[in-house]
């Protein structure tokens, strides 16, 4: 039998059995509280929600179409490797790995690269996944630069590895003119990757 207890303290609603305890308006439901007590409600008005909620995992969200962010990793450094004469193109001048949670997620890198020079050489640089060439950064770092000065470079890309399991970025030359003894400087430079849900 189920029963509505009232004292000075509490209100106690007993609903004997497994069924629902149901809140009806004008003999539509609004809200239920079942027999694990689980409150289930039509609306609820996120404005009033005070003290300490809790946790709601990314993956339960519904009904949002433009993407969930799921984990962000970044590298960042003060100063880099110097390259003295040559910069080969297999040296990884920034080097960064994530786990997407889904095969179906998308990868977005954002990279900041600082670049020095001393001499007549000049370089162009990619991103790169695993050994796979991605995406070219927008401009050629030394080119008709004067030495001892700085140039920074940037590339954003969003990728889709299309697996869940660790995928490894690497910042790389894409093509080295040494130009005779140059020195190539790395300095403080930033890698973040961020990965997308579907």
């Amino acid at each position: 039998m189920s029963t509505i207890k009232s004292s000075s303290e509490d209100l106690t609603l007993n609903a004997d059995g497994s069924n629902d305890i149901k809140f009806q308006i004008n003999a539509v439901e609004k809200a239920s509280i079942n027999s694990s007590g689980l409150f289930t409600s039509t609306t609820i008005d996120a404005t009033v929600l005070t003290g300490n909620l809790p946790a709601i995992s990314g993956a339960s969200l519904t009904g949002i179409t433009t993407g969930k962010v799921l984990q962000v990793v970044s590298v960042a450094i003060e100063s880099g490797t110097t390259y003295v004469n040559t910069l080969d193109n297999s040296d990884v001048l920034q080097t960064l790995s994530i786990t997407p949670s889904s095969a179906s997620s998308k990868v977005l890198v954002l990279c900041s690269l600082s670049m020095e020079k001393s001499g007549s050489g000049y370089a162009t640089f990619a991103l790169f996944r695993g050994a796979t060439r991605r995406n070219n950064f927008g401009n050629t770092f030394g080119y008709a630069l004067d030495n001892n000065v700085r140039q920074t470079m940037s590339v954003t890309f969003l990728d889709s590895p299309g697996v869940d399991t660790s995928v490894t970025y690497n910042i790389m030359p894409n093509g080295v003119t040494s130009g005779g003894s140059t020195t190539f400087y790395q300095h403080a430079s930033t890698l973040t990757l961020i990965e997308v849900g579907a």
